[in-house]
C-alpha cells in the first residue's frame, strides 16, 4: 500500500504576485509597447491576446517588478469561474514579454514544488472548489491574493511531482502540436481563397447557401444534462472553428446540420464557426448550409470588414437581421478546382481537432487521479 502526500498551503510554497494598476491614460500603439496581461486575456489553460493593451516599451524599465517570463502560472482573480471554467494559464515562450495587470495573480514555485507540476494542480477541479467556497461578492464574484494562498493540496516528492508533470505535458504537447496544425492548415486555406479572388468581385451572402436564423426557444428546454440538441444561443461557445457544446435544448426551434457554417448575428457580428453535430441556434446565430463549403467558409472569414458597417446597429446589442445578412456581400469565388482542395484541406483539420479533443479528455481525466495518487506514474508507464 502506497503512503498518502502530505498536504501543504499554497501559500507556503509559491511566490504570489498581484498585478499593477498601469493607467490607461499611458497605455500606446501595440508597436510601441509591450502588452498588458489582464484578467480578459486569461482563458482556460491559455491566453488570448486580441485586443490586448501596451505599455510604452520605453518605460519597461518602471515596471520590472511585473514582468512576467515562460512558465509562469497566473490567475485572474474577477470572475474567473465563469461558466466557460477557471481562468488559469501558464505563460509560453511566445506570451512574452509581458506585464501583469492588476486583478491577476503570478504564481511561481518555490521551495520543494515544480513549477510545470504547480499549473496542474491550479488547473485541477479541487482549486476550482476551493475558489467557489472562497469567492466574495455577488454583483462581481472575485477573490483575493489571501484566498488563493488557502488552498491546501497533496504534495507528492519532487521527483514525483516532474514525472507527473512530464506525463501530463507530454499530452498537452500533442494537443499544442494539432493546434498548431490547424493553425497552418487555416492560414493555407485562406492564402489559397485569397490567391484565387481578384480583390473586387463580391456576391450576395444567400447566393453561397440556404441561410436559416436562429430563434431561442422556451428557457425551460434548456439544460446541461445532454437532453436534446447541443443549443448555441451566440458565440459564448465558439472555439477558433468548432464550437463546445455546454447547454442543451430538448425542443429546439431552429436547427443547423453538422458542417453548416454558424454566423453570428449579434456582436461581434459576422464571427463563425462550423457545425460538427446537428444543433440548435438561438437568435445570437444563423446558420448557412453552403453550396461549397471551403469557398463559403473562406469567403466569410476573408474579410472582416465585410460587417463594420452593421456594429452599432440594434438598440442593445450590433446586430444584423434576416434580410441584411442575406444581402451582405463577400468575396466571390467560384472555383470549381479549388473547392476540392479546400475540402481535403478542412478534413484533415478536422481530424486534427477529433485527435485534440481525444486526447484532452485522457488528460482531464488522468489529471485529478495523478493528482491526488490515486493513480501513480509507474501504474499509467506500465
Amino acid at each position: 500500500m502506497t503512503e498518502p502526500w502530505p498536504c501543504v498551503r499554497l501559500g507556503d510554497c509559491v511566490d504570489l504576485l498581484s498585478g499593477f494598476a498601469f493607467a490607461s491614460s499611458d497605455y500606446c500603439e501595440p508597436v510601441d509597447g509591450v502588452r498588458l496581461l489582464r484578467g480578459d486575456n486569461v482563458v482556460q489553460r491559455g491566453l488570448r491576446w486580441s485586443g490586448a493593451k501596451h505599455w510604452p516599451a520605453t518605460r519597461r524599465s518602471e515596471a520590472a517588478a511585473y514582468e512576467l517570463r515562460a512558465g509562469d502560472v497566473v490567475v485572474a482573480m474577477d470572475r474567473p469561474w465563469i461558466e466557460a471554467g477557471l481562468k488559469v494559464a501558464a505563460l509560453r515562450a511566445d506570451d512574452v514579454p509581458a506585464l501583469l495587470v492588476q486583478r491577476v495573480s503570478r504564481l511561481r514555485a518555490q521551495a520543494d514544488l515544480d513549477q510545470q507540476f504547480l499549473a496542474y494542480v491550479l488547473y485541477g477541479s479541487a482549486f476550482e472548489q476551493h475558489v467557489l467556497r472562497v469567492q466574495t461578492g455577488t454583483a462581481v464574484p472575485h477573490i483575493s491574493g489571501g484566498q488563493i494562498r488557502e488552498f491546501v493540496f497533496a504534495l507528492p516528492p519532487f521527483e514525483e511531482q516532474r514525472r507527473i508533470a512530464g506525463v501530463l505535458g507530454s499530452l498537452d504537447d500533442l494537443i499544442e502540436t494539432n493546434r498548431r496544425l490547424m493553425k497552418s492548415l487555416d492560414g493555407l486555406g485562406a492564402a489559397l481563397f485569397l490567391a484565387a479572388w481578384d480583390g473586387e468581385e463580391t456576391c450576395p451572402l444567400e447566393s453561397l447557401g440556404r441561410i436559416t436564423m436562429g430563434q431561442s426557444p422556451p428557457g425551460s428546454t434548456y439544460n446541461e444534462v445532454c437532453d436534446g440538441l447541443p443549443f448555441y444561443q451566440g458565440v459564448r461557445d465558439f472555439g477558433d472553428r468548432y464550437p463546445t457544446p455546454r447547454v442543451f435544448c430538448s425542443a429546439p426551434t431552429r436547427t443547423a446540420a453538422s458542417d453548416d457554417i454558424l454566423i453570428a448575428v449579434r456582436a461581434p457580428i459576422g464571427d463563425t464557426n462550423v457545425a460538427v453535430e446537428p444543433c440548435a441556434i438561438g437568435r445570437g446565430l444563423a446558420a448557412l448550409t453552403p453550396v461549397r463549403p471551403g469557398l463559403a467558409l473562406r469567403a466569410l472569414r476573408a474579410t472582416p470588414t465585410t460587417w463594420s458597417a452593421y456594429e452599432g446597429s440594434g438598440t442593445v446589442f450590433s446586430s444584423i437581421s434576416g434580410p441584411d445578412l442575406r444581402k451582405a456581400r463577400v468575396p466571390a469565388v467560384f472555383d470549381d478546382h479549388l473547392e476540392p482542395l479546400l475540402r481535403t484541406l478542412d478534413a484533415q483539420h478536422g481530424a486534427c481537432a477529433e485527435e485534440a479533443t481525444s486526447l484532452r479528455v485522457i488528460r482531464d481525466e488522468l489529471l485529478p487521479l495523478l493528482l491526488s495518487g490515486r493513480v501513480r506514474v509507474r501504474e499509467v508507464a506500465a
